[in-house]
């Protein structure tokens, strides 16, 4: 009997307790693998209330991307947000979207536009970032951003190839000359192009001469090796040197 208060007074505790409203707010983001320099590119995004409980005053912020100006912010369906942007052709700033209540189990989707800047350099990264959060305890935040990536088409690669040719044996005391071919298969131009001729160590260079294809820049050989270099190496071009 002496027990009984103890669990009166639990009891009590318990009914009294307050219940928390949750939102587990999420956000998906999706953009094309590949978007050129100098156009428009759409990022999707896609807000989904997890619940238990509707979100209250629920919003959506994105960023305008670095090397990107805005061009449009698009609802395409689920509860109406109302969008604040920044002015077209703005390089900063955020998109804003708000609603007073997102029931739980349903989404909203939407378009960010945004145009590339036509100087951004080939194979560069552009990564935009969507966050949602609401006045509703969010039971999981980790999910509450979303990011996705699209890159400008990384330059062609260039396939260099080396070949070189010389005789079977010669005397001692005499010359020997060696046919050296660099060519690039492409389908890219090469850059920053260096080729490197180790001499073995019973022979000196008697000269450098390149005969045919794009200039070289050749070094004479004497600390051993024979070193030429180009800036640039046309696709399908190959140059000719003797050494």
């Amino acid at each position: 009997m002496a027990a009984l208060p103890v669990i009166v007074a639990f009891s009590a505790a318990v009914a009294n307790a307050q219940v928390i409203p949750v939102a587990d707010l999420a956000v998906e983001k999706t953009a094309p693998a590949e978007s050129a320099a100098g156009t428009n590119v759409p990022f999707a995004v896609t807000v989904l209330n997890n619940g238990p409980d509707p979100a209250v005053n629920a919003v959506v912020v994105d960023m305008v991307p670095a090397g990107t100006t805005f061009v449009s912010a698009v609802q395409n369906s689920g509860t109406a947000f109302t969008c604040t942007t920044p002015a077209g052709g703005s390089g900063s700033g955020s998109i804003s979207c708000s609603c007073p209540s997102l029931a739980s189990g349903t989404t909203a989707t939407f378009t960010f536009v945004f145009h590339i800047d036509p100087s951004t350099a080939a194979g560069a990264f552009i990564t935009n970032v969507a966050s949602a959060a609401s006045d509703t305890f969010d039971s999981n935040e980790e999910n509450s951003s979303g990011s996705a990536v699209t890159q400008t088409p990384p330059p062609p690669a260039a396939d260099m190839r080396v070949s070189k040719v010389g005789p079977g044996g010669a005397n001692p005391n005499t010359n020997v000359t060696y046919t050296i071919e660099l060519s690039n298969g492409g389908p890219g131009a090469a850059t920053s192009v260096s080729l490197d001729d180790t001499i073995p160590g019973d022979m000196t260079v008697v000269s450098v001469t390149q005969t045919a294809g794009p200039a070289l820049t050749c070094s004479n050989g004497a600390g051993g090796t024979v070193t030429c270099t180009a800036t640039s190496f046309p696709a399908g071009a190959t140059a000719s040197l003797t050494v």
